[in-house]
């Protein structure tokens, strides 16, 4: 078998090759054009990959012909961010991800007003030939979180060492540091003064992911264990331990629709400091309620999600610059249930479970990836809200 790329006008073509089951040699298995379809589509580089096996006339032999249609992946523009506790934050955003048409990824972002923040980013899925993703980022960034009362200050250093074994498993290693400073929002608790701590950590999190186009996705599964070491042999001011626990399965339900069951825990041993106490609340963790309405030092969350396609997917090309744009729209109805807890909050059936829930629609889109506008309710307050990415 013999594998030609069309298509491409900036994107490499070992960036598509290495991501495919398939290798020259190889027979033609149907069974899965369809998995290297979906891993080429997750990248985020391409609106469309098509394939069709013809013979070669000259050996008779099977071609795989792939045929992709590049999505553009430079961004910058002006940007106008809101969210309860900070307000408005306007910025600049500068993005590309597809550096070089390697398939990497650079990004600097800055704001100001009710976050303020400076921030550079890097990463890349494979170093050396290998499965080896790497990414890093430096940045400063305040902020107000009401929940624990304070201002918070942070500027630091992070990386992600990831290496796999095929294409969804591996162990992904997240040492790094920074200099944390908070103080008190309200004057009343001036008393507390400011705080400033040398905060360091060093984690490790084993997972097994069998989806191939994550952000539509329609089965597969996600299984994630992780266990992050802050301050105590590693130095700095802050000792303790935080362990993660994170599970999804995706049920087809029938066509490009799918039903997530998914639940996360995240528990923490030893002294944790304000400014890394977890929150509950808003898109991320708990639709519904308000950004950081629930505040402590271990958190569990769960939610069910059924997505259904709304509007199939829409191209539209632009010849003069290689890139097109596409579109796809899918609906969703969600319920979300979490609780937050100090110390033995749980053993004594001190912590409250809350629940939430509503309707919301999914936006594929380029940049962003996927794009979520939901609206969602307490049972008492409804709530809009938009966020960008998957929950997990």
């Amino acid at each position: 078998m013999r594998i030609e790329i069309a298509g491409l006008a900036r994107t490499r073509p070992e960036v598509i090759r290495r991501e495919l089951w398939h290798r020259a040699g190889r027979p033609v298995d149907l069974a899965r054009l369809g998995d290297d379809r979906d891993y080429l589509l997750d990248l985020g580089l391409f609106a469309q990959v098509l394939h069709r096996v013809r013979r070669d006339p000259a050996t008779d032999r099977p071609v795989l012909v792939l045929t992709v249609a590049e999505r553009p992946t430079f961004l910058a523009l002006p940007t106008v961010d809101w969210d309860p506790e900070n307000r408005f934050s306007y910025g600049v955003l500068a993005s590309e991800d597809n550096l070089h048409g390697r398939g990497e990824a650079l990004r600097l972002q800055g704001r100001i007003g009710g976050i303020r923040e400076l921030s550079l980013g890097y990463g890349r899925r494979w170093t050396f030939d290998r499965r080896l993703g790497f990414s890093s980022s430096a940045y400063w960034i305040r902020e107000k979180k009401t929940t624990e009362e304070i201002r918070e200050t942070r500027r630091g250093l992070s990386c992600v060492l990831s290496p796999r074994r095929g294409r969804g498993s591996g162990i992904a290693l997240n040492p790094g540091w920074e200099r944390a400073e908070s103080e008190p929002l309200q004057e009343a608790d001036s008393a507390r003064g400011r705080e400033s701590d040398d905060h360091r950590w060093l984690g490790a999190t084993v997972f097994d992911d069998t989806r191939h186009y994550r952000i539509r996705a329609t089965h597969g599964r996600y299984v994630g264990l992780g266990l992050t070491r802050h301050g105590g042999p590693l130095g700095g001011d802050t000792d303790f331990w935080r362990g993660s626990v994170d599970l999804l399965g995706v049920v087809p339900t029938g066509g490009e629709s799918g039903l997530t069951i998914a639940t996360r825990l995240l528990w923490s041993e030893g002294t944790v400091p304000r400014y890394l106490r977890l929150n509950l609340g808003g898109t991320s963790t708990l639709r519904g309620y308000a950004h950081g309405e629930f505040g402590g030092d271990s958190r569990w969350i769960g939610w069910v999600e059924q997505v259904v396609p709304l509007l199939p997917r829409r191209t539209l090309r632009f010849e003069r610059i290689g890139r097109t744009i596409d579109l796809t729209v899918d609906g969703a109805a969600f319920v979300d249930v979490g609780t937050v807890w100090d110390d033995d909050e749980l053993q004594r059936g001190e912590a409250a479970v809350q629940v939430g829930g509503g309707l919301g629609l999914r936006i594929l889109l380029p940049f962003v990836q996927v794009l979520r506008l939901e609206l969602s309710t307490d049972g008492e307050e409804v709530r809009v809200d938009g966020a960008g990415g998957i929950r997990l």
